[in-house]
């Protein structure tokens, strides 16, 4: 496990003045830091935690992170950001709580993977036999099944192209760190692994000939059907499917028979309608350190709880360039499943988001999944990595929080994701989590984008994500972040940080706070919210949240934001009258073109240099000030600052520009508009990859760089 703990010693406040123990946890990841501080029930009352971080090197002082939380009453959490993997930092604690100064070294995990080295064994359902030694690629085994069981630490299995109808692997043993246990597919090669079962012969008969229903005898009641390889919806009942309560294709299977609807009516002896042999691809229970890399799997689901990787207890598991279709849950995670790493994979489920949003809500069918699903548990899960996938095609995206706030989801991190075409949520919380991050991350298409409904616990932090063209499903309109929820628990240290939301689809508000449901220290700056109908509303007459620096804006004509039942055309007279937004904006963004999802901001526009600075969040932006929305614009001609550390008596920046330009260094004490600059270097050239580096002299006070290209 990869939980660091560091017990400092603190002098208690009890009556008694006992000396006690403040207890810190700190958790990598490879770009981020999760922090936990507990203090002593002796503690009457604690105050803040201020956290600071540098990298041992290169950096000499500590730059300060996003300030924690406080999650419990004695309890804080927060998080340190946009680190470098397989890198040492040092972390320093400080409150009038502590006697002194707390310090912590910790690395980053690093993002390169060990292999396995010791023993290939090859795999090919076209010309194996698993009476082979499955040494070479001349005798190869025929199933995975085979290799699986002879798979030792150290051993890679070599999946040769082919479709391999296996499944429900229960897997028994485990890699280690440096010797993994890895299934992949061979260079250039296409490996499904298939749910389906191939002695499925059906034989058609009419049942009901106006409702256009057909039947097959099976004694199989899959809880999947897939007409032509893809899901075909499961009704509650038999009279659903031959009335069409839901007027969509669909089946019903009730031990003796298979009865299915096509659209059109369609006789299903003219399409491949299969069912499934298999519920679950592969099941880890209590197993660490496999590598799965290069696979498609498809189509599992013949009893409940289906998922094609089932991670329980599991840890250190890398699923990589792998593809999950029509299986409802691609990797399911559960009790004490840690620092797994889930990145370059694509889910979906057809046709699913085609269908009627109140069918799937009914209760009987089953889809409410996700690509990504983290169930409910008393034992909290922590460090799991979701990145770089693609979702699409499904009714949730993901669910990334145990709905068990007992065994919350803790140092989760999600970023760098593509979300399309969810028929509900894109990305839920919904439970229990601590310092979970997401970010960077692009949806487009949904009812709600981020359901934090509820993240209780906390702190959430959701920033740079960029959600686009929500939409309603049913009776409800969309929106981005959805906060009503119908637990009973609390949602709390929600951060939402330079997110850019904007739809075109009439009638959508750019936000939207639904009835109160138990709510608190909801921060939201330096964010878009562009919609068709208000910009920004409550309809809560109760709102304990702190908006400001935010710009809203609306296709509507004559309605901006609407506030506990009051309406307001412009932000001023809202500020006035709410308190938030105090700075709030109401502009045209300028985005480049949103139409071809370019969100990026025009150089005209006013959105640039006028945003919040929050540290350990966006105190690397170029230019005056940190810029609203999405993406920091980069003037063209102007480097960018990377790092600022100190050596000695010297400060030290380093840019990232053009390569082998030349840059004039410009400073300031004061960002006040208009900015008085003045030149502290005439010129300095940037090397082949366009970085270079400025030295001054340290000096009193704040003071302010930026780099400009010289002519």
């Amino acid at each position: 496990m990869l939980r660091v703990i560091v017990v400092i010693g603190i002098v208690g406040l009890s009556l008694l003045g006992m000396a006690q123990n403040a207890r810190i946890e700190v958790v990598p990841s490879f770009e981020n830091i999760g922090v936990s501080i507990q203090f002593p029930a002796t503690i009457e009352s604690v105050d803040g935690v201020a956290m600071g971080i540098r990298a041992l090197k290169g950096e000499d002082r500590f730059r300060n992170i996003h300030p924690l939380s406080q999650i419990e009453e004695r309890r804080f959490a927060g998080s340190a950001f946009a680190l470098e993997p397989d890198t040492e930092y040092e972390l320093r604690f400080q409150s009038a709580s502590l006697p002194d100064d707390a310090y912590r070294v910790v690395r980053t995990r690093s993002d390169e993977f060990p292999d396995a080295e010791e023993r290939t064994y090859h795999v090919s359902v076209g010309t194996g036999a698993d009476s082979n030694s499955g040494l070479s690629l001349a005798e190869p085994f025929r199933s995975l099944g085979r290799a699986l069981g002879l798979a030792v630490p150290g051993t890679r299995i070599l999946l040769q192209s082919g479709t391999y109808y296996e499944g429900d692997f229960e897997i028994v043993r485990s890699g280690t760190a440096t010797a993994p246990i890895v299934i992949e597919s061979a260079p250039g090669a296409e490996v499904i692994l298939d749910g389906t079962d191939p002695s499925f012969d059906p034989l058609w008969r009419r049942f009901d000939t106006p409702a256009r229903v057909y039947r097959t005898p099976t004694a199989a009641r899959p809880d999947n059907v897939y007409a032509d390889g893809e899901h075909l919806f499961r009704h509650a009942s038999l009279e659903d499917l031959r009335t069409h309560r839901w007027f969509m294709p669909g089946f019903y299977a009730d031990g003796e028979f298979l009865y299915v609807r096509l659209p059109e009516g369609e006789s299903p002896s003219d399409h491949r309608v299969t069912i499934p042999r298999f519920t679950t691809g592969m099941t880890f229970v209590r197993q660490a350190y496999w590598q799965i890399r290069g696979m498609t799997f498809q189509h599992f689901g013949r009893g409940p709880f289906h998922r094609a990787i089932y991670l329980d207890q599991s840890d250190h598991m890398l699923i990589e360039n792998c593809g999950f279709r029509q299986n409802v849950v691609g990797v399911g995670i559960k009790r004490g499943a840690d620092f797994n790493t889930i990145q370059d994979c694509f889910f979906e489920d057809r046709p699913v988001p085609s269908w009627d949003w109140n069918a799937v809500k009914s209760g009987a069918a089953g889809y409410e999944g996700g690509g990504v699903y983290v169930y409910g548990s008393a034992e909290l899960n922590e460090g799991n990595v979701i990145r770089r996938n693609r979702f699409s095609h499904l009714f949730d995206g993901v669910h990334l929080y145990s709905s068990d706030p007992s065994g919350p989801s803790v140092n989760m991190d999600f970023y760098d994701n593509v979300l399309t075409n969810c028929l509900d949520d894109a990305i839920e919380t919904d439970g229990g989590g601590i310092n979970g991050r997401i970010y960077s991350n692009h949806l487009d298409g949904f009812l709600t984008g981020i359901s934090v409904a509820p993240a209780t616990l906390g702190p959430t932090y959701i920033f740079r994500n960029v959600l686009r063209q929500w939409r309603s499903a049913a009776e409800f309109d969309g929106y981005p972040f959805k906060f009503n929820s119908g637990t009973a628990f609390d949602t709390r240290f929600v951060y939402l940080y330079h997110n850019t939301c904007h739809t075109d689809i009439p009638g959508q508000n750019g936000f939207l706070f639904k009835r109160y449901s138990r709510w608190s220290e909801i921060v939201s700056r330096n964010n878009i919210y562009s919609g068709t109908n208000y910009a920004l509303e409550s309809q809560s007459s109760s709102n304990p949240v702190d908006f400001d620096y935010d710009n809203m804006v609306t296709l509507h004509p004559g309605r901006l934001v609407r506030w506990a039942g009051a309406s307001y055309g412009d932000v001023d007279a809202f500020a006035l009258a709410s308190g938030q937004e105090q700075h709030g904006m109401s502009v045209d963004p300028l985005f480049l073109n949103h139409s071809l999802s370019d969100y990026q901001l025009n150089p005209e526009s006013e959105l640039i240099d006028v945003g919040e600075i929050i540290p350990g969040i966006n105190d690397d932006f170029s230019g005056a000030g940190p810029d609203i929305g999405a993406y920091e614009f980069v003037e063209s001609g102007q480097a960018s600052i990377e790092r600022i550390s100190a050596e000695g008596s010297n400060v030290v920046i380093r840019f990232i520009g053009i390569a082998n330009q030349r840059y004039k260094i410009r400073t300031s004490a004061d960002l006040t508009l208009p900015i008085q600059w003045s030149d502290a270097s005439s010129g300095v050239n940037a090397g082949s990859d366009g970085r270079f580096e400025f030295r001054q002299s340290l000096r009193a006070g704040t003071w302010f760089y930026h780099a400009i290209a010289v002519e």
